[in-house]
């Protein structure tokens, strides 16, 4: 490299903004089916889940939580304590006061980069004992929290939720609810004990914003799912990139094995050359 070249290097790397930090917004469903039971994992595939663990970079926790919002809450706490400080976290509930039926949303805890609030507020959250899941009011009541906040940031917002007892009102699409608020955000939906085609329709959630849908049933997979949303090592970009989760180890495990046989077949070559 040329001493021009260098200087030219070192001067871009200096000049060049940082990146915003980014803001997350956890969107939590607290209806009354967020307090059943998770399910238990299934037989055969433990050592992939232990295999998840590490390539994510988990701790495995003391003890799991059996109810869904307590998994919610568990694997949120967790998250949120390996954020950069810089990270500004809210939360948003949704379907925890019955008698606001579908119009029943409460920013809980205004984006901050208070730690301490946003795991108090988490603690109390419960599930109620009678409601509706007002989804599609809970999303366009996010998407107006982020106007709050200045334009173009990295915005994303979580969705958790079981997706049962859903009110009447149309799930927005991501791109068309982006148009309507002005908010550019990532949205995300991480669903709980939901199989693929009761989860599929949520899909539209994402659509256009880069989001994903992701299946959890417990907390180990709640964890990875929240990783796969917003990375937080290099081990676990190269994790997501991958996209290696507990429902497709089967096709990550092929895709291994094809890239050993292509790796072994570019060996040969380049020893008979």
């Amino acid at each position: 490299m040329t001493p021009f070249a260098l200087v030219s290097l070192l001067a871009l790397l200096f000049t060049t903004p940082a990146a915003a930090a980014p803001t997350v917004l956890l969107l939590i469903d607290a209806s009354p089916s967020m307090g059943g039971e998770v399910a238990t994992a299934p037989a055969g595939v433990e050592w992939w889940r232990r295999l998840l663990v590490h390539a994510y970079g988990l701790d495995p926790p003391a003890e799991a939580p059996r109810d869904r919002l307590g998994t919610v809450r568990a694997a949120v706490v967790r998250y949120v304590a390996h954020l950069e400080a810089t990270t500004t976290v809210g939360v948003r509930s949704f379907g925890q006061r019955r008698w606001l039926g579908c119009e029943d949303s409460q920013l809980l805890l205004p984006p901050s980069l208070d730690r301490g609030r946003c795991t108090a507020t988490l603690a109390g959250l419960q599930a109620a004992p009678a409601g509706n899941t007002p989804l599609a009011y809970a999303l366009r009541e996010a998407a107006r929290d982020l106007l709050t906040l200045p334009a173009g940031g990295d915005y994303h917002i979580v969705v958790f939720t079981d997706a049962t007892d859903l009110c009447p009102e149309p799930l927005p699409a991501g791109d068309r609810l982006t148009h309507e608020t002005g908010v550019a955000a990532t949205l995300d939906v991480i669903t709980l004990g939901l199989t693929p085609a009761a989860a599929a329709p949520l899909a539209v959630i994402c659509r256009g914003t880069g989001g994903h849908l992701y299946p959890a049933t417990d907390l180990t997979t709640a964890e990875i799912a929240l990783r796969r949303c917003l990375p937080l090592t290099p081990r676990q970009h190269l994790a997501a990139a991958l996209r290696l989760d507990p429902d497709a180890w089967p096709v990550a495990v092929a895709a291994l094995v094809l890239l050993l046989l292509a790796l072994i077949a570019w060996l040969e070559v380049r020893s008979e050359g």
